[in-house]
């Protein structure tokens, strides 16, 4: 997890790794050198070890040669065996190269041997050379140096473990090397790459410590952005000022392998020095630390990569029971747990990703060992950095594979990268997906293959809901687990995050397009639908850019897909036979240039969310009245061949309607039967667009003049205006909606340009409505003229569609109000409001309203209509 690392300069040698740890796997593996693996890195040392079991001959690789050059302290667990093994004595000599060229501190560990027989290779040590000058492929340079290297490490001070309680000695051996870390932090923390900023914002915000507080400080992030390493920079920091401390690593993995008490009792080893290991179960380790906690004197703790909340419970990390002057550092990749153990927002920070320039430095200290890239590899190593797009772990991942390597490998691995992301990364990100539940993990796989940069309260929300999900609390629970967030109301997550729930995707079809269950890559949708090879695993299909070339697929392309819940499909898409069949599962149904005249007959519709047939041949989507509940959107805009829409009286939560372009539609008459009951309309209000909120005809800028259509009788200059109501009509003449048109400009260009607002999706207006009673407001937000640069600098109409039952929302009182008053306010102070014209419309009228609107000549292919609803 340690992300934030330590880097090299000309003047003085810096450390990748803190040990290296060399041994013979046939007699330690399993023994001593796997329990001081894991009592090193339980102390976060990070430890080199090398796992690889066969000889690979007399040259030592060079991922081992980087290793030991760049390590601070090498372990050397000498066995019986360790000399029989050329691989062993090679590294060794490496060792001792290091030792006396670079500063390496050599720690010995005589394991069932006696140091004389190492300086001396006597014993199992001559019986070893014996064997190596029979070799011929060994020659006598070789010999000689790996009978210096052992003479010199044998008359080194080390840990003979013969007459010597094992888990004694690697306590020891952690303990020296823990201590001579901590006192060399000071030199090596100025070498960190990007700690610097982040050290000193923690310690600033986060860690101002009075003697009586008992401070909290989370460190929250996504996996791989160095937590691990910020927490442990500030323990290092500030652990003088404490008697007593503890660093607990790897609570999650820990944890994962039902060793909870062993973290318990380095606690207690740490705190109270308390060595007893007579801690038989949980319960009984966390009532020992908080009967050592009563002292109450301050401590400084850290727990490392926490995911559950029992493991804080586990080793008593509760406020009350810490003395003042405490600090409890906690990292993990969930906020909710910090949240859950009462930690408030000014005690979590979230680690951020790296800005390009620390992304470059830490990448070529990795690669290049330097500040900077060498000559010739520096574009190469911008894309790296933006592949990683800040994040320490992949950076360093790709570092350490690149380093040494020639511009050929480099240009090669970049091909690579997106189709087969390096396995350590992913492993590592996985491991927040892993611990989610169901529901949660098919939002996030949704969100990484389809939904990413998509608004989520206006869209995405609706559809994950209607697929049974459980969006309201599964997108809370992926934010705090840092796999997600929403910026400016769109769902967005890390590349990399994005990429991992590719890779699982995937491996889950086991290389299978047709049995992947959800389906975005061209190549793998093109193949799946030409071979006719969909199942049943299928749920998805979006294609998300245009096809380049002919598809010619037969009817039954899609019989074999009955859970497919999405599809998207973009042209250049032939259907000669015809289409029989549309999985029933189906929500989004997107797919431009459609080339049949209606979709199959037979499919039921009535779980459709979305419905996009954009520059379609559809003349008629279906016959007769289908049950369309769950439809919120409709576009079948430049459908040319339209001639009928369907009954929207059955879509009680349609919200938007797109008919732009469809010209042998009337589309008065297609807008009026979406929008109404017929036989219920004789009420006045009742139905009358039921939840429609917005109703778009083409863009969301409206008409680049200044004319307002002859149909509002009620016009103003500026930005109010008020129209009489007649409250003494009788039934037969209730209006059933109040139509507001009006006119805004930007009044300064240059300051309108150069402010936030220009960086906006969107422009915010206030309506202030008065009326008989007590005025009220309402709110609307509309796409911003910035992103249609030929009418920034003229006027921009909108006009508003203000249902009756709007104001019955309102008032209980509505028909005996005499007028209606609206005045108009932007968020914008270099926009105002110019003009506006209003009018009531009733029944006997609103098909003559809607044409007048939609055909005048102002508004061809610019017009913009705003719907209230409640």
């Amino acid at each position: 997890m340690a992300s934030l690392t330590t880097q090299t300069s000309p003047s003085s040698s810096t450390h990748e790794w803190g040990v290296f740890l060399s041994f013979h796997g046939r007699d330690t593996r399993q023994r001593i050198t796997a329990h001081l693996y894991k009592a090193l890195e339980q102390r976060s040392i990070s430890t080199f070890r090398d796992d690889k079991e066969l000889e690979r001959g007399r040259y030592i690789s060079p991922e081992l040669l980087n290793a030991i050059e760049n390590s601070m302290y090498a372990v050397v667990v000498l066995s019986p065996y360790y000399a029989f093994s050329r691989w062993c004595l090679t590294e060794l000599t490496k060792i001792v190269e290091c030792m006396e060229k670079k500063g390496l501190i050599l720690l010995p560990v005589f394991y069932q041997v006696d140091p004389f027989d190492v300086r001396n290779q006597k014993g199992t040590f001559t019986e070893a050379f014996v064997k190596h000058e029979n070799d011929p492929k060994i020659v006598g340079d070789d010999l000689q140096s790996w009978k210096s290297a052992l003479s010199k490490v044998g008359n080194i001070s080390g840990w003979d473990l013969r007459d010597r309680d094992e888990s004694t000695v690697i306590e020891e051996i952690v303990g020296e090397i823990l201590a001579k870390l901590n006192s060399t932090f000071s030199t090596v923390s100025k070498k960190l790459v990007g700690i610097d900023s982040r050290l000193e914002k923690l310690m600033n915000l986060y860690l101002n410590i009075r003697q009586d507080d008992v401070r909290f400080l989370g460190i929250w992030g996504m996996g791989g952005i160095g937590k691990t390493t910020l927490a442990r920079a500030v323990y290092d920091k500030i652990s003088r000022q404490f008697k007593v401390s503890s660093f607990i690593a790897n609570v999650r993995e820990t944890s994962t392998r039902g060793a909870i008490v062993d973290l318990q009792k380095q606690l207690l080893s740490d705190l109270f020095k308390d060595k007893s290991s007579d801690i038989k179960d949980v319960d009984r380790g966390k009532n020992k630390i908080r009967h050592g906690l009563r002292h109450r004197r301050p401590v400084l703790v850290v727990v490392d990569d926490v995911d559950q909340s029992q493991q804080l419970e586990a080793l008593a990390i509760e406020r009350d029971w810490f003395g003042g002057g405490s600090v409890i550092i906690i990292t993990t990749r969930d906020k909710h747990l910090l949240i859950e153990r009462g930690l408030a927002e000014d005690e979590i920070y979230r680690a951020k990703e790296f800005d390009d320039d620390e992304a470059l430095q830490l990448f070529s200290w990795k690669a290049f060992k330097k500040d900077l890239p060498l000559e010739g590899f520096v574009e190469l190593s911008k894309q790296i950095i933006h592949y990683a797009n800040g994040l320490p772990l992949a950076i360093e991942v790709l570092g350490r594979f690149l380093c040494r390597q020639n511009v050929e490998f480099w240009e090669s691995a970049l091909r690579c990268l997106s189709k087969n992301p390096k396995k350590e990364i992913v492993d590592t990100l996985k491991i927040s997906f892993d611990g989610l539940e169901e529901n949660e993990q098919k939002i996030f796989l949704d969100i990484a293959c389809y939904f990413k940069g998509e608004k989520y309260i206006d869209r995405v929300k609706s559809i994950l809901e209607s697929c049974d999900y459980h969006p309201s609390s599964g997108i809370e629970i992926l934010i705090n687990k840092s796999l997600i967030t929403i910026s400016r109301g769109k769902l967005w997550m890390h590349d990399l995050l994005q990429e991992m729930g590719h890779e699982i995707v995937h491996r889950q079809s086991q290389g299978d397009p047709g049995r992947q269950s959800r389906l975005w890559h061209t190549n793998d949708i093109i193949r799946v639908l030409e071979n006719n090879s969909g199942t049943n695993w299928i749920e998805g299909i979006v294609l998300n850019s245009p096809l380049q070339e002919e598809l010619h697929l037969n009817s039954g392309v899609f019989l074999e897909m009955k859970n497919l819940r999405l599809l998207k499909i973009i042209g250049n898409v032939h259907l000669s036979q015809g289409l029989c069949y549309l999985s029933t599962e189906l929500r989004v149904m997107e797919w431009h240039g459609y080339a049949l005249k209606s979709l199959p007959m037979g499919f039921p519709p009535d779980k459709l969310v979305e419905l996009n047939m954009r520059c379609s041949h559809i003349q008629q989507l279906w016959q007769g009245t289908k049950s369309l509940y769950k439809l919120e959107h409709v576009d079948l805009s430049d459908s040319r061949y339209l001639v009928e829409t369907p009954d929207f009286t059955n879509a009680p939560n349609l919200k938007r309607l797109i008919l732009q372009g469809c010209k042998k539609l009337d589309a008065g008459s297609a807008i009026e039967k979406s929008t109404r009951k017929p036989r219920r309309l004789k009420n006045g209000q009742g139905d009358l667009l039921k939840e429609i909120r917005t109703i778009k005809a083409d863009i969301d800028v409206a008409a680049r003049g200044l004319g307002i259509p002859m149909y509002f009788q009620n016009q103003s200059m500026g930005s109010s205006i008020t129209i009489q109501l007649h409250p003494d009509l009788d039934d037969s003449r209730k209006w059933l909606a109040y139509a507001l048109y009006f006119f805004y400009e930007i009044n300064d260009l240059e300051s309108w340009e150069s402010t936030r607002f220009t960086r906006l999706d969107c422009e915010q207006l206030v309506f202030h409505f008065v009326t008989d009673e007590a005025p009220f407001k309402a709110l609307l937000k509309f796409d911003t003229l910035r992103k249609f640069p030929n009418t920034i600098d003229t006027p921009a109409g909108h006009w508003i569609f203000v249902p009756h039952m709007w104001f019955d929302e309102k008032s209980k009182e509505v028909d005996t109000w005499s007028y209606i008053e609206v005045s108009i306010t932007t968020g914008n102070p270099f926009t105002k409001v110019e003009k506006c014209g209003a009018q009531l419309v009733y029944e006997q009228n609103l098909h003559e309203f809607m044409h007048a609107v939609l055909l005048h000549p102002h508004f061809t292919n610019t017009n913009s209509i705003m719907i209230l609803a409640n």
